[in-house]
């Protein structure tokens, strides 16, 4: 199975794809994504008038 991904084509096999629907960073790896779990420390994005600023998070 050939799956379209940001101007890329990536080979599957139908098993790999099925053993991956319920594996989050499997899914990402499969199609060349890095997986981001979001209880890390990162950037968060606050309302701040009309627009949003980004700032960096201290999740813990």
């Amino acid at each position: 199975m050939q799956i379209e991904v940001a101007d890329k084509v990536v080979n599957i096999s139908p098993q790999k794809l099925v053993s991956a629907l319920n594996d989050p960073e499997k899914s990402a790896r499969i199609v060349k994504l890095t997986y981001v779990n979001d209880s890390d420390e990162g950037i968060v994005r606050v309302k701040s008038g009309k627009s949003f600023s980004y700032k960096k998070s201290s999740k813990k």
